[in-house]
């Protein structure tokens, strides 16, 4: 379990750097990284991401909640159902 955690701990580093990289990227050219990152997404991943988010994990990572904002809603909406 320990590793687990490490290995958690370690991802959200990752993710903050690939973030923080991903933006500054963006806006050097001129394009809204939110808009970019969905558009991203969803030419890779038709459909969209598949839940559950690890929202925490994102937020602790810098990850934006807007920039999956849509998919949250659309899983939310589908739980609705269940």
């Amino acid at each position: 379990a320990r590793l687990i955690h490490r290995i958690h701990a370690d991802e959200i580093g990752h993710v903050a750097c690939g973030v923080r990289w991903f933006a500054r990227i963006c806006r050097a050219r001129g394009d809204d990284p939110q808009r970019t990152f969905e558009r991203l997404v969803e030419s890779r991943f038709p459909g969209g991401p598949k839940p559950p988010f690890n929202q925490e994990s994102r937020r602790a990572a810098g990850l934006p909640d807007a920039w999956y904002a849509r998919w949250n809603a659309i899983c939310e909406g589908e739980a609705a159902f269940r």
